[in-house]
């Protein structure tokens, strides 16, 4: 698709639609890109970062739940469960539940981000509660590289300060040092500036990465200096404090989520982890260890099916995938001498690729880039298309469970289940493993 590409990318915050251009431009990417109206805006985070284009936004596109898929050479980006599929067609299908490998539980981090300008940014294995310091001779430089709880737009040089102002360089400041001499004594900082002595900070290509370049001053007999306040006893503390614009953040947070598997059934300590600077929420970290846990569990229905087409419904069996009604429609009310002169000298390619041109982006029949991730709605439940393999007379094609609680909720409705007396009747003797298996169709209502 030309998105498998390695890209840097800045901190945003703001609609989809905006980031998505940002995201195409930096991977160079020329092919026309539809977001459906529905999710043009919807307020997105995404910190800066360096990494490969496609799985970038495919990240998003979990935690944002929308499908991104190509459409006659269009990228289309809509929300999740926007198209259906159809099972008229389909001839052959299989049923299976894998049990093995079940995975006991999941971890999921998530970084409580805070979006602004001249905020402080904590550098790993450099803060206040860190033996860590940087030292440095007298009249030398020294450069270090830290990965910071941040993903920076830029970063503001700290400046030096008197060792009782050492808390200063917080929020809102510029950030800020003080400087200890060899007998771990504090250096006044007006000293320190007119000897020379400074500190400069810049952001790296990737946005997470923090180089600190610190100019010793040329008061050799206290030296080596550094950036740091005396316990008196001989043990040195951290002071730099450094600011920034951009997203920061402080310690990640995780969640852990037991997906229900019996652990006699698992390895020890078998726990999947996801980690991502995208998840930015306590509750969409929950979110998305609720849907890891659905898929990690064992013993999920899954289907695989061949049919001759997936995408038209029953009375749609019989259109083509451009019909006659729609070329009309194309060339209006001319008439044919009018047609014929229009294409002189145009051949039958020419003519065709006009009019595919026309039709290509409005083809909702299609199974090319509308199959994957379209919902089927089969007895016993929902389903989304996993994978499709398409062939010149049929379409092979993998379905994962995918019934919500509003699916649940509207097909009660419809059956007239309206009370827990109702409900009780309806899921008598049943276990939740068989509510799970088949939430839309219960065995003894067919019996």
């Amino acid at each position: 698709m030309g998105l498998n590409k390695w890209v840097t990318l800045r901190s945003f915050y703001g609609p989809l639609n905006e980031w998505i251009n940002i995201l195409m431009k930096a991977a160079d990417f020329s092919m026309d890109v539809s977001i459906d109206e529905s999710i043009k805006n919807l307020n997105i985070k995404a910190p800066g970062f360096r990494g490969n284009s496609w799985d970038r936004l495919r990240q998003l596109a979990s935690l944002y739940r929308f499908d991104v898929s190509q459409v006659s050479n269009k990228l289309r980006i809509r929300p999740m469960r926007s198209i259906e599929a159809y099972r008229n067609w389909e001839h052959t299908n299989s049923y299976t539940i894998d049990a093995s490998n079940p995975i006991e539980q999941v971890m999921v981090y998530w970084y409580p981000i805070d979006y602004g300008w001249h905020k402080k940014v904590f550098l790993e294995g450099l803060d206040d509660q860190d033996s860590s310091v940087i030292t440095v001779e007298a009249d030398a430089v020294v450069q270090q590289t830290f990965t910071a709880r941040a993903s920076l737009l830029e970063v503001n040089n700290p400046i030096a300060v008197d060792w009782y102002n050492r808390y200063w360089g917080g929020d809102g400041t510029v950030g800020s040092y003080t400087i200890t001499g060899n007998d771990g004594l504090p250096i006044p900082a007006k000293m320190w500036k007119d000897m020379g002595g400074q500190v400069t900070c810049r952001v790296l290509d990737d946005p997470t990465q923090v180089e600190v370049t610190v100019v010793g001053c040329s008061a050799n007999w206290l030296s080596p200096f550094t950036l740091s306040v005396s316990s008196g006893e001989g043990k040195m503390y951290n002071t730099l404090m450094i600011t920034g614009s951009g997203f920061t953040w402080g310690e990640k947070q995780k969640v852990t989520m037991r997906t229900g598997a019996p652990h006699s059934a698992t390895a020890e300590d078998n726990t999947q982890e996801f980690d991502s600077t995208l998840v930015t929420s306590e509750s969409m970290a929950y979110d998305t260890a609720l849907r890891m846990s659905a898929a990690a569990v064992g013993g999920v229905p899954n289907v695989q099916a061949t049919a001759r087409l997936i995408n038209r419904p029953e009375n749609r069996k019989g259109d083509t995938v451009v019909t006659i009604r729609r070329m009309t429609e194309i060339l209006g009310p001319q008439a044919m001498w009018e047609l014929t002169m229009n294409a002189n000298g145009q051949t039958f390619q020419q003519v065709g690729d006009y009019l595919l041109a026309q039709t290509a982006l409005d083809l909702e029949n299609q199974s090319f880039g509308q199959a994957v991730g379209a919902r089927m709605k089969r007895p016993e439940g929902y389903y989304r298309v996993a994978t499709t393999t398409t062939g010149p007379d049929s379409i092979q094609y993998t379905l994962e469970a995918d019934t919500t609680i509003g699916d649940l909720a509207a097909h009660h409705r419809a059956a007239g289940v309206s009370t827990f007396r109702n409900l009780n009747n309806e899921w008598y003797g049943l276990t939740f493993g068989d509510v799970s298996i088949r939430p839309l169709s219960y065995p003894q209502l067919e019996e």
